[in-house]
Parts: structure tokens; sequence; C-alpha cells
């Protein structure tokens, strides 16, 4: 379950939820301030797998993949689960990328939740999907984690409602946040002038999600940041555009398995009722898919 990163890491990454979570708050925010490689594609169901449908396995409590490999089942799961390019008509997909990172903020992180580093046994992300350009534009992706046990997932689950939950910690991550941004303001030399980017204004804010029925618990945070572009030819401020900057990351638990949907908006809202749909899309998927992939509750 995720919060965005601070540098370049590599697909094999070794991230608790909250961790991830503010990884992809500052990694989204930050958009195009750092070089990225490519991350992992989605996980594809390996061979002796069952395709059959989600759905239809929802309706059924016998398990179709019991004799296959436990990861074979973890990487099954997260192919059957993230999001898909017929799930968001009109947004273009493209390969995910990494969070950046500044290795620095890790214990500052660790400091503000009190959370170590736990190692998934698996992690895959979807396609991000984008719509709109320049100042105007919306993304979605989703990812999925399969922790060591459902032990860990609870306490993890437990320690990011608490860390969303305590106005102290929610004040240190922001200030952690700040500070990164602070390393992302530039100068864009345009011609004969340049354009000044600034961050300001973080609020970090708790998404109350209530019960989620088929899921072992829920959780959702809320990112927003300005983002000011101030024009300067010739020693004189030509224009300055404010532009309003949000992201919303839900995810839920469920056996072994986080699931997590993150969503952009830069210049505009991101649609409640789309990022409505996609949650409860990809509980449904998770719902019906732990019937399939028995490892995931073991």
């Amino acid at each position: 379950m995720h919060l965005h990163s601070l540098s370049s890491r590599s697909a094999t990454t070794k991230r608790t939820s909250l961790a991830s979570i503010l990884a992809v708050g500052v990694a989204a925010l930050t958009g195009c301030a750092s070089s990225a490689t490519h991350s992992q594609p989605p996980a594809q169901a390996p061979a002796g797998v069952s395709r059959t449908s989600t759905a239809d396995n929802a309706r059924t409590d016998t398990p179709v993949n019991s004799g296959v490999s436990a990861h074979a089942q973890y990487a099954a799961f997260a192919n059957a689960v993230n999001l898909r390019t017929q799930d968001l008509p009109g947004f273009t997909p493209s390969a995910n990328r990494h969070e950046g990172k500044h290795a620095e903020s890790e214990p500052e992180l660790e400091r503000c939740v009190d959370e170590k580093e736990t190692k998934p046994l698996l992690k895959a992300k979807s396609d991000k999907f984008r719509s709109g350009s320049a100042l105007d534009t919306a993304s979605a992706n989703s990812s999925v984690q399969i922790m060591p046990s459902i032990a860990v997932v609870r306490m993890e689950l437990a320690k990011i409602r608490g860390a969303l939950g305590d106005p102290a910690d929610r004040s240190c991550l922001i200030r952690l946040v700040d500070t990164s941004f602070a390393r992302q303001d530039r100068v864009i030399h345009v011609g004969s002038g340049t354009v000044h980017v600034a961050f300001s204004d973080t609020k970090l804010a708790p998404v109350q999600l209530g019960t989620v029925a088929g899921t072992d618990g829920a959780f959702g945070l809320s990112l927003s940041m300005k983002v000011t572009y101030t024009v300067v030819v010739r020693g004189q401020n030509i224009s300055v555009t404010p532009v309003p900057l949000s992201i919303d990351a839900l995810g839920f638990a469920r056996g072994r398995a986080e699931v997590t949907l993150d969503t952009m908006a830069f210049g505009k809202e991101f649609s409640p009722e789309l990022e409505s749909k996609l949650f409860s899309l990809l509980v449904s998927r998770a719902t019906g898919a732990v019937h399939q992939y028995p490892a995931i509750q073991r």
C-alpha cells in the first residue's frame, strides 16, 4: 500500500506499504523531475495457472489452482486484479515508472511513522493511464503487493491508519514532503526568459473509507499541493500561474495481498465517480481472485 518516494529504485524495491504510499505521493507530484527507468510489466499468469474469469470463481468456494506453486499464484492474482486498458476508456496507457528517491529521506520517514522495511514476496504495477495534456491532466494506476504473512499485512494496515489519524504523524509527513519538494524547485530557461517552478501549500489528510465489504480492511489518504509557474522576462514577472495538484491513494488488504489505487489530477479534480468505480473494481477482482489462488489466504 503506497506514499511516493524520492529517487530511482529497482523493480525489486524493498518498501513497506506506508513507505510506498508516501513515495507515491512525492514521485507523482514531482512527475518529470527526475529521470526514471521503466518498472516491471504487470505480472502475467504463469504456465499452468488457470485464467478462468474471476467473476465466475467468485460464485464458488472451489479453489482452481490449489496445485500450483505459491509464487505462481501470487503473480496470477496480481495480474487478475491490476487495472488494464479497458478499465479506463479515454485514457492512454504508458509503462509505469519508478518513484524517485533521496536516500536520506528514508530514515526521516521511519522516524515519522516508526516503520521499518518489510520485503514483499511480489510487487506488480499496472500501466499508468493518463488523459489530458499540459496543465490539465489526470492519471491512475494500481499495484499489488504480496507480503510474507497475513500478520504482516494486518500490522502494516494498523500502522497506516494510525499514522494518518495522528496529527503529529501527519505534520511530520508534510514536513518530509515539503523538504523533498524544496529540492525540486527549479528554473527552466525558455528563449530570453525563464520559468520558475515552485511547490507550496502541502496538505495531507486521511480519506474515510469505512468498512469495505470483501476486504480485510482499507485505508485512504489525499495529498495536495500548489505548483506555481512564474514567467520572468528581462527581470520582470510576466505571469504567475498557480496550478493545483492532488493525489489520492486508496488501499485495501485481502489475505497476504495489499492492493492500492493511486490517482493524480493536475489542474483539475480527478473524477470522484471514476475513482470510486476503479476502487470498487479492484475490490471485486480481488474478492473473486482469492477463490482461484488460495495461497493468497494462507
